[in-house]
């Protein structure tokens, strides 16, 4: 039987049978096992008695230490009575090594800080980095206004006298209309103040703009303008009369979709004609004319009109004759197009005399005819 095999024994193994040998060698280990556990309790008990002579003599040796660093006060007979105040000065002494201790704690730890506020600027140029981002917006604004919905385009030569107060009445009966606008003034070639003013009206007004030629011709100054103009609709006005009433009724019927082109008609049955005898024979004499030699199927040619723009483009890039019969040629390609052309009546009277004298109008006018009849009915373009 080996020593291991008794740690299962009972402790009342005395009473059991066994063999001589077997049970000496059994009380010998007993008696080891106890001689063991008596010193490690004795050693236990002196840990014990030197840990609690430890925790006396802990408090007199931190009284101790506290008396040698700080001298006792004097005090008189009086504070004797009361030695409550002595057991101050530890205390604050603690607190004052307590705060010295952390200030000095706060020291060491300090260079840590300041070690990582360079890291802060590291992440400024980041900003200025995006700042750039912010021009390339700036080309998606529109860098002009947006175009009007209305183009008034009326040309000029030698009007001084009526420029200012024509384009100025237009202009507030426009601005009642609740439409955006603009006005063009195409001078051509005057010898009065006519541009000057012209340039001056479209200082004072942001819709006016002016254009300028040098040659006195009628047809290249309409047709100028009703290029440069960028309104949905384009009406062409005269001088002379700046009829707002038509600008109202040929609107409703484009607004409407009735037509593509009105024309303001003075030789219509029902408009009123107010001008001099010998200019309304004439408009009589080239109506019919135009009937005649070109096909034309209305009652007049010359004067005022409204039209959708993007649908007489390619109109007015067809025309070939300028001066007194652009506007003629203009309406008579339109119905050749088969551009829906309607009349409305208007009324009119001068307010001032032609500022080119009839019958020196007469002799272009009929080279202009001949021309024009031979590219469309000759040339047929």
């Amino acid at each position: 039987m080996n020593l291991g095999d008794v740690r299962g024994l009972t402790p009342n193994w005395q009473n059991c049978t066994l063999a001589p040998t077997a049970r000496m060698r059994i009380s010998s280990f007993m008696a080891t096992r106890k001689s063991t556990k008596s010193t490690k309790s004795a050693k236990s008990v002196a840990q014990s008695a030197e840990a609690v002579e430890a925790a006396e003599l802990f408090p007199k040796t931190i009284q101790r230490v506290v008396s040698e660093a700080v001298p006792e006060p004097v005090v008189d007979s009086a504070s004797e009575a009361h030695p409550e105040p002595a057991k101050v000065a530890p205390t604050e002494l603690m607190q004052a090594q307590e705060q010295s201790t952390i200030a000095s704690f706060e020291a060491i730890q300090a260079p840590a800080k300041l070690e990582l506020a360079p890291a802060k600027p590291e992440l400024a140029p980041a900003k200025p980095e995006l700042a750039p981002a912010k021009p390339e917006l700036a080309p998606a604004k529109p860098t002009q206004a947006a175009a009007p919905e209305l183009s008034i385009v009326i040309p000029c030569y030698n009007e001084e006298a009526i420029l200012w107060g024509s384009v100025t009445e237009l202009h507030q009966g426009l601005t009642q209309l609740g439409r955006t606008f603009e006005i063009i003034v195409s001078e051509n070639g005057s010898k009065d103040d006519t541009r000057a003013i012209a340039e001056k009206l479209s200082r004072a007004f942001e819709q006016v703009r002016a254009i300028t030629s040098d040659e006195p011709n009628y047809g290249k100054a309409l047709r100028r303008g009703i290029e440069a103009a960028r309104g949905k609709y384009v009406l062409c006005e005269e001088i002379d009369l700046c009829d707002l009433h038509f600008h109202v009724r040929a609107l409703e019927i484009l607004d409407a979709d009735g037509a593509d082109m009105v024309v303001g008609s003075k030789a219509h049955p029902q408009a009123k004609d107010e001008r001099p005898m010998t200019r309304r024979a004439a408009t009589m004499v080239i109506n019919g004319l135009l009937r005649v030699l070109l096909g034309f199927r209305g009652t007049d040619t010359h004067g005022l009109k409204a039209f959708r723009r993007d649908h007489l483009q390619y109109t007015v890039s067809k025309c070939v004759v300028d001066k007194d019969l652009f506007a003629s040629e203009l309406v008579i390609r339109a119905q050749r197009y088969d551009v829906r052309v309607t009349e409305i009546p208007i009324t009119i009277h001068e307010k001032r005399p032609p500022s080119i004298h009839l019958f020196k109008r007469v002799p272009n006018v009929l080279k202009n005819l001949a021309r024009l009849v031979y590219v469309i009915r000759i040339a047929n373009r």
